[in-house]
């Protein structure tokens, strides 16, 4: 499989290889190439998840937090607290 990163297309399949969200590469199921790639950092008092596109330039970063709202960058943007991005269902979950 080559290591080299390279641009998504409009109708990709891209799996987790390994199968771990936290540290992984999403692969094109067609072709075997590395099309993105997860890194979690966990420094001393922070840990923060980085997505990198196929130039290996940070495309998304996820900070976690214990206490308030982790923070969420997109593209280089503005960091954003998570719950002004993410909503809760409108459905609840139900066994």
């Amino acid at each position: 499989m080559d290591d080299s990163l390279t641009t998504p297309s409009a109708h990709q399949v891209l799996v987790l290889k390994p199968d771990n969200p936290s540290n992984t590469s999403l692969v094109d199921s067609a072709t075997g190439e590395v099309v993105y790639k997860v890194i979690t950092k966990h420094e001393s008092k922070k840990t923060t998840t980085y997505v990198e596109d196929a130039q290996g330039k940070t495309a998304a970063s996820w900070e976690w937090r214990d206490v308030r709202s982790d923070v969420l960058t997109l593209a280089g943007g503005k960091p954003q607290h998570a719950s002004s991005r993410l909503s809760e269902s409108k459905i609840p979950f139900h066994r």
